[in-house]
């Protein structure tokens, strides 16, 4: 008897939903976003919100739909699937800046903040990345210093997504230096606290739909009820967020994969050679088939990998305690899944490219975009050499595979 893997129905609805979003507002607009970044994406940002898009995952009481990492992962299948730069939105938004709030924020936190997140009335952030800490988050330099009843940061962050609209971002800063990355700590920082600004905006080659900023701090004060969580344990935080991170970049990449697998099943359908449909020829058969079971099984790892993410979730979020082997095996699960999903994504449309010919090259078509799109999942969330290192050290050290 096969095993079976099906969506829970409210993911599936949660799905259907998404797609229903990304046929009536995303689509219409692909080409514009990819211009270059919208000045305001919160037109979409309500959209997605009054749909339940924006807090998807997040428990019911704080005005989410509480349908966990398999619900979140089946809405960025969808929308991952045809716009990464909607997705890397709402990912830095909901998968980052909001998941680590409610993982890690006490619950005068919660509800203060995830209500407004949930219902897309505040956009959320995640500031970790520096100049000098890109893969490795542990050498950052911002600081924060205790001063009275607040701390005062200071530094900057590069590269981070929805840096230019966001209300709140979780900054990562070190509070005790001798400490190393055991000495970082995870603020919530209101944007419109004085002494917080945006710095440069990056151009970039793919994901033109969404700002990727610099943001600059100079003496800003937060108050000592921002700080998330324990002292000295930001690092830590910043990891565990990541994990479920990776996950659903693996989710948006197979959705990705998906999306040009059935443009080029349309392809062969349609266009012939010397009279005889492209479908007939072995090559498009065989590249069908190859890229149709490399989705298939980067499917059934990210989510099986979001099953784990929620239970891992769960439990974090109601403080109870993490066993260390299912720990590790989440981590290596999670970066592994971000791995294989993109890079499955990327060698699909590449694939797709060569046998489409010139009009897989040309600017403004679908395969181009998706191509410019495709390689940012293999950097965001941790390069895929950190997350070979990552997987690979935690089975040379075990000596074995492990379930």
């Amino acid at each position: 008897m096969p095993i079976e893997f099906s969506l829970p129905p409210e993911a599936k609805l949660a799905k259907k939903v998404a797609k229903r979003f990304v046929e009536n507002e995303l689509y219409p607009i692909e080409e514009e976003m990819d211009k270059y970044f919208k000045e305001n994406p919160r037109d979409l940002i309500e959209k997605a919100a009054k749909m339940g898009l924006m807090g998807v995952s997040i428990p019911k009481e704080y005005g989410g739909a509480g349908l966990g990492e398999i619900g979140y992962c089946a809405v960025m299948e969808e929308i991952g699937g045809f716009s990464s730069s909607f997705a890397t939105i709402v990912g830095a938004h909901l998968g980052l800046g909001t998941t680590a709030l409610y993982l890690f924020g006490n619950e005068e936190q919660r509800k203060k903040y995830l209500p407004k997140l949930t219902k897309g009335e505040w956009i959320a952030a995640f500031g970790l990345t520096e100049d000098q800490a890109g893969s490795d988050a542990s050498n950052i330099t911002t600081t924060a210093k205790r001063e009275g009843d607040e701390w005062v940061l200071n530094g900057r962050k590069i590269f981070i997504t929805n840096g230019d609209i966001a209300d709140i971002v979780i900054i990562f800063a070190m509070t005790d230096k001798a400490l190393g990355a055991g000495g970082i700590s995870a603020f919530i920082v209101e944007t419109d606290t004085p002494g917080f600004s945006v710095g440069s905006h990056f151009r970039k080659m793919g994901i033109r739909g969404s700002a990727t900023v610099e943001l600059i701090l100079e003496d800003v004060r937060v108050p000592k009820e921002n700080l998330l969580g324990e002292l000295n344990r930001g690092f830590i935080y910043g990891l565990v967020t990541l994990d479920g991170g990776r996950t659903t970049v693996s989710c948006g990449a197979v959705g990705a994969a998906r999306r040009i697998l059935n443009y080029l099943i349309e392809y062969a359908n349609i266009a012939k050679r010397k009279g005889i449909p492209m479908s007939h020829y072995q090559t498009i058969q065989w590249a069908v088939a190859e890229i149709g079971a490399e989705v298939r099984a980067g499917k059934f790892f990210a989510y099986h990998t979001a099953k784990l993410i929620d239970e891992y979730f769960e439990k974090i979020a109601k403080r109870k305690p993490v066993p260390r082997p299912f720990r590790e095996l989440v981590t290596r699960d999670s970066a592994l899944s971000k791995m294989y999903c993109s890079e499955l994504a990327s060698r699909a449309i590449e694939k797709v490219m060569r046998l489409v010919g010139a009009y897989g090259y040309l600017e403004g078509y679908t395969l181009e975009r998706a191509f410019r799109d495709s390689i940012i999942s293999e950097i965001y969330e941790g390069t895929n050499e950190i997350q070979r290192y990552v997987a690979g050290r935690e089975l040379i050290r075990r000596g074995r595979w492990f379930e």
